[in-house]
């Protein structure tokens, strides 16, 4: 590639937020159990429970960048 071209590439990335979150507290358990599960990740994010549920069930529109670095850097340990 040129370099103008390279200027011009726009890189999307989609971070599957189910998968991080998997990583941060475990799989997924039986129905029932969820509320402990999401309370384990969001006390390993430092986010409150509805921010990590909003994550999981894709309703979280990524307005506030923190939140993505948070679970980024949990899933990291």
């Amino acid at each position: 590639m040129s370099e103008s071209s390279d200027r011009n590439c726009v890189v999307n990335h989609t971070l599957d937020w189910r998968h991080l979150i998997e990583e941060i507290a475990g799989p997924l358990p039986p129905h029932g159990e969820q509320d402990r599960w999401f309370a384990r990740a969001a006390r390993a994010c430092g986010l409150s429970i509805r921010q990590v549920e909003s994550l999981w069930r894709g309703e979280c529109k990524m307005r506030q960048f923190y939140i993505g670095v948070k679970v980024l850097s949990a899933a990291e340990k």
